[in-house]
């Protein structure tokens, strides 16, 4: 459990209008809508089982963020890609459209901002994105193409994030 400060809850009720105090002061949570049942679920990824003092890491916090937000782990749980190797090189699309790029667009700056309160770069935020993807192969070991999908988008997002000692930002 968190006690949140009052500038992370006033951080919090910028962007998360819908959730009330009660509700963030209990756990620090996460929304996440859930289709199938047509809610929204409030997430702890900390998981902390009210050990005092289990902040967790905000750079993990972040990454897992990055994860469903810019990397698209929902849609590929959701099989929404395609994704082949053809002489040795994978190529993977995953389905979307303007308005997708239009939400990565404004959670990458969200991100950006909300880090960067915590001293990390958007870049910190999108290595732990990777991490998050690559330790991800086990647990989808019944989906061969699933798998090959999220390897290729931790292993391509950290090509580009250590490629150029300047980035910054890496899209999609």
């Amino acid at each position: 459990m968190r006690t949140l400060t009052p500038a992370m809850l006033g951080a919090l009720r910028q962007h998360r209008g819908a959730f009330n105090d009660s509700q963030l002061r209990l756990r620090q949570t996460l929304p996440f809508f859930d289709r199938r049942a047509d809610r929204v679920l409030m997430i702890d990824p900390r998981g902390s089982f009210g050990v005092p003092g289990s902040t967790g890491d905000p750079a993990y916090d972040f990454g897992k963020l990055a994860h469903s937000l810019l990397g698209g782990y929902d849609f590929f749980v959701s099989d929404l890609f395609d994704v082949s190797i053809d002489l040795g090189a994978v190529s993977l699309n995953v389905f979307g459209g303007p308005s997708v790029e239009m939400a990565r667009q404004l959670a990458r700056q969200f991100l950006h901002e909300r880090a960067a309160l915590f001293g990390l770069s958007l870049t910190e935020v999108r290595l732990v994105e990777a991490s998050c993807f690559l330790s991800l192969l086990p647990l989808h070991a019944d989906r061969p193409g699933r798998q090959l999908a999220l390897a290729a988008t931790g292993l391509s997002l950290v090509s580009r994030l250590t490629s150029e000692p300047t980035v910054t930002e890496v899209a999609r």
